[in-house]
């Protein structure tokens, strides 16, 4: 089973900048074999707050259309992902039959950070030595 996408999504902090998202919902990607216009999906998101409080999103939606990568894009609220900044989510689907029951195994989970910012660790040291000597930092 496929992992699910999310647009804006940096590979090197594992992170979707709010930057990039803005006002808008965040875009995520579910793909499976055969999956069909009309097919329902369990989403299972799963975000905690500061404070410790979660911010989940939990139900069954269906597909109402795929885009040109035979993808069906989820709409994940703005303010579902606006608080989760700086904390991290878990992300997975379970497709559905018509009846409401799974089909298959639950999609691979995708864990990741909300506007999670550069860390000087993540700089190579060569970098930093550079930045250090010339930018005086």
């Amino acid at each position: 089973m496929d992992r699910p996408e999310a647009a804006h999504l940096d590979p090197r902090t594992s992170s979707v900048g709010l930057a990039a998202v803005g006002t808008d919902p965040l875009d995520a990607f579910i793909t499976y074999p055969g999956i069909a216009p009309g097919d329902g999906a369990l989403i299972n998101w799963r975000g905690h707050c500061d404070d410790g409080s979660a911010e989940d999103l939990f139900g069954v939606h269906s597909a109402d259309a795929l885009d040109g990568r035979e993808r069906w894009r989820f709409h994940i609220p703005n303010a579902a992902v606006t608080v989760l900044r700086t904390n991290l989510v878990f992300y997975s689907f379970q497709p559905l039959n018509g009846a409401g029951n799974p089909v298959g195994d639950e999609s691979l989970r995708r864990y990741f950070f909300i506007d999670r910012p550069m860390l000087p660790a993540w700089v190579p040291e060569i970098a930093r030595t550079c930045l250090r000597r010339f930018c005086k930092i």
